[in-house]
């Protein structure tokens, strides 16, 4: 507890990041050198939980694949593909034994994996676009039947406490650079946002880590105040 109050106190005033990573091949290659953490996230469990055995998936935004290799581990009978703007972490994709394409923005995600999805994945990157509507509109053009998105939260209690007390914008989970995300929602933003592109929020859950069996489950049900980051599992209204 006395290490969580620290690390929240020096989260309230320290300055913004600006360790700048150029674009996102280059990002990905600073964190492959560096050594990816081989721990399997909470997010990473509480959407594997949910996911039906022998579904298909795409993940937008797969990263390195580290998601479709823990399902994979969880459920061999998925049909898995990935795709990310960064070349560098579709390498690493590939490497996994996983299927998987580069996207560049200029073709329609459809145009690369041509065929319906029973789940799409979007996992810490609406926050990365400036056009998150048109991403999401992509996603639900795959017809899934679940959709899980994880976001940072902008409404968490240490980002109020940064801006009210710091005199600081929050940051929301970033590595290395601010500029790395240019949305913001709260948990009852999301919802409303999530409405209004034609889908219903039908779970919704902090990621808790840590190894307090009550932060955990603090943080796990009541995230618009607690959580740093939250998981949505949404379903579209058409299904």
């Amino acid at each position: 507890m006395i290490r969580y109050l620290l690390n929240a106190i020096t989260s309230i005033f320290s300055p913004m990041p600006l360790n700048d990573f150029g674009d996102y091949d280059n990002y990905w290659t600073q964190r492959l050198a560096t050594g990816l953490p081989g721990t399997v996230l909470p997010r990473y469990q509480w959407i594997a939980d949910r996911i039906p055995d022998g579904a298909s998936v795409i993940d937008i935004g797969c990263g390195d694949g580290a998601f479709l290799a823990y399902l994979r581990s969880r459920n061999p009978s998925s049909t898995l593909f990935g795709v990310d703007i960064a070349a560098t972490a579709i390498a690493r994709l590939k490497e996994r034994g996983i299927e998987g394409a580069r996207i560049d923005g200029s073709t329609p995600l459809r145009g690369v994996a041509n065929r319906d999805m029973d789940v799409a994945v979007l996992m810490e990157v609406l926050e990365h676009t400036v056009e998150a509507e048109a991403l999401f509109k992509e996603a639900l053009s795959f017809t899934p039947r679940q959709i899980f998105v994880t976001l940072p939260n902008a409404g968490f209690i240490v980002h109020r406490l940064r801006l009210m007390f710091g005199g600081r914008f929050p940051v929301t989970t970033i590595l290395y650079h601010v500029k790395e995300h240019v949305r913001f929602w709260t948990v009852r933003d999301f919802r409303q946002w999530a409405s209004a592109m034609g889908c219903h929020v039908t779970a919704c859950a902090g990621q808790a880590g840590g190894r307090n069996p009550l932060s955990r489950l603090i943080v796990q049900h009541f995230p618009s105040l607690f959580a740093a980051q939250v998981i949505f599992e949404l379903t579209p209204l058409s299904k």
